[in-house]
């Protein structure tokens, strides 16, 4: 009877540990998880590797872990992990996409292809099974009917399982095995990859044999099935380029750059066809303009026939595709994007822009619905001049929020840079249809105006500033950085619209030859920031021309001078000399 004892609380004593252990396992899964949302790969390593350590038999729990510690650069460690998971779970499929997509992108496409395959084997099983659950007892090839909606449950779970397919499409390619490569692409495709990439490699197949024709009917059939993309508008340029069809290639290139402006490979073959047409002036601005996206800081005034005359057209928005795994994200929280925003904050405070950039960019390949998130993206690589991508960013953001005026005001300021001046006006006009009286948005579109020297639309908006800022805000008040938002003060303005304008004013009305309305503006801008070097300056050189007809004025082209030497440096040596003239009058 007593043995009998023993082995019940023996049994009740190793029930127990093991419902222990098991809760401990699923908090740490739960808690590794809600890290994996929040990008601290880290610590949701620790979790795991816990969470397995109480339980070696967590389905799927090395498949996440193998996923952060690629996102850690320990490409081994994760392979490792990923193996561990298909020897316990070799229908895990997940396993199996995660892996062969880890050697492609460490160049072992011999072992990416075999990984894949074998997926490609254990997926089909997959659906089979899955059909027949849902009372489907044909092959399934002939139940294509009710595939999407088999797929969509899928998708919910793991948005990747076109993938290997699509690594299977690129190594056949790669090999020059056409056929082979068609349908993993169309499998692909089918499965619910990227219909854009799915559909530009096959029409990479035909290029690839220089079978133009076959390419431009993919083309257009993917028009028809997919919708006007500007990927598809792009490569038909390509194409009529090779058909000596030069007008359908330009017109082509301008559609897609009308739907995609940061496309800048569209720029750069567009320009070209403008200069082999003959058209020197589009070509030379689109040009420009491309260079200053694509090296902002070393851009250079380039001779445009050397440059263009030894270029050719690319096609690298297919050659060079960008293979991505998307982490599928099951348990993370509403409030996620909050804590990455609020994270990036906290690094653009202290300085960490670029940290602040990869945390950013990081989250938004997992799930990119948040504007602000896109919002402050666009910011941040507008201030590192990477404009194309600041683009992409802010787009993504009046996507998403209509009525979302500080990303219209980044988009007007990265055109600008850009001098798409035309594109510029219309982002400005969009902040001001969404605020009526924002000071800054008038004095913004004023600058454009001026810069495309429409000089009477420029004045207009500096008065627009001028009346609609409500009082003179404390400069400190500007630089603060909204708790959920960058503040467009971190490249914008830092002084009172007022006094930005009225000093707009003052060089527009000397440009224009009215030294007497600049010496209003620049004497009111004065009042606003007395200390404003550049104002003494000019104030100093209107009142020496009137003295040269009035000799009374020589008393206050010496006082502004002499304010310029006590606020300013860079030009104080001139000064002095014109100070010097000034006093032997």
């Amino acid at each position: 009877m007593a043995k009998k004892i023993l082995l019940v609380l023996l049994v009740i004593f190793f029930y127990g540990s093991y419902i222990l252990y098991s809760q401990s396992a699923e908090d740490a899964i739960k808690t590794a998880d809600r890290l994996m949302y929040l990008l601290n790969y880290t610590d949701a390593v620790r979790y795991y590797n816990q969470a397995l350590e109480n339980n070696l038999n967590i389905r799927g729990a090395r498949v996440n872990l193998g996923y952060a510690y690629l996102r850690l650069k320990k490409q081994d460690e994760a392979i490792r992990i990923l193996k561990e998971e298909l020897a316990l779970f070799p229908d895990n499929h997940e396993a199996y996409i995660l892996l062969g997509y880890i050697y492609f992108k460490q160049d072992k496409f011999e072992e990416a292809k075999e990984v894949c395959e074998a997926y490609d084997k254990e997926f089909k099983t997959y659906l089979r099974e899955k059909a027949y659950r849902m009372g489907f007892t044909v092959p399934l090839q002939v139940i294509d009917i009710r595939l999407p909606h088999i797929l969509a449950e899928i998708k919910k779970e793991n948005p990747n399982i076109g993938l290997p397919n699509f690594v299977l499409g690129l190594y056949h390619k790669n090999k020059l095995s056409f056929s082979k490569a068609e349908n993993h692409f169309k499998l692909a495709h089918k499965w619910g990859h990227n219909p854009i990439e799915c559909y530009l490699q096959l029409i990479n197949i035909e290029l690839i044999q220089k079978k133009w024709k076959d390419a431009l009917n993919k083309t257009q059939e993917a028009l028809r099935m997919k919708g006007p993309e500007p990927e598809f508008y792009f490569i038909m340029g390509y194409i009529y380029c090779q058909l000596e069809e030069t007008e359908n290639a330009i017109s082509c290139y301008e559609q897609a750059l009308e739907m995609k402006p940061y496309l800048i490979e569209t720029m750069r073959n567009l320009s070209i066809l403008y200069y082999d047409h003959q058209e020197l002036e589009k070509a030379s601005l689109l040009f420009e303009k491309y260079l200053r996206i694509k090296s902002y800081e070393l851009y250079e005034k380039y001779d445009l026939k050397y440059s263009l005359s030894d270029l050719e057209l690319s096609k690298d928005l297919i050659d060079q595709m960008d293979v991505e795994y998307i982490f599928p994200l099951k348990n993370g929280g509403e409030d996620s994007s909050k804590i990455i925003n609020y994270r990036a904050l906290s690094l653009v405070r202290s300085g960490r822009l670029k940290e602040a950039v990869q945390l950013l960019w990081d989250y938004l390949k997992i799930d990119d619905r948040s504007a602000k998130l896109n919002y402050n993206l666009g910011q941040l690589y507008n201030i590192f001049n990477k404009l194309d991508k600041a683009l992409k960013y802010a787009l993504r953001a009046v996507e998403l929020d209509l009525n979302f005026k500080d990303a219209y005001d980044l988009i007007g300021n990265i055109y600008f840079k850009m001098r798409d001046y035309e594109r510029s006006v219309v982002a400005y006009k969009e902040v001001i249809m969404i605020r009526p009286k924002d000071a800054m948005g008038y004095y913004n579109l004023g600058c454009v105006y001026h810069a495309a020297e429409n000089f009477d639309e420029a004045e207009n908006c500096w008065r627009n500033a001028i009346k609609y800022e409500k009082g003179i805000k404390k400069i400190k008040d500007r630089d603060k950085i909204s708790e959920d938002e960058l503040s467009v003060s971190l490249v914008v303005l830092k002084k009172p619209v007022s006094f930005r304008a009225h000093k707009s004013l003052g060089r527009l009305y000397l440009e224009r030859n009215r030294p007497d309305k600049a010496l209003d503006d620049f004497q009111r801008a004065i009042e606003l920031e007395p200390s404003d070097p550049e104002l003494y300056y000019e104030l100093g050189k209107i009142y020496q021309a009137k003295s040269e007809h009035d000799k009374k004025y020589i008393e206050k082209a010496i006082y502004y001078y002499e304010k310029y030497i006590y606020f300013g440096k860079d030009k104080e040596q001139e000064v002095k000399e014109l100070l010097k003239k000034l006093k032997k009058k």
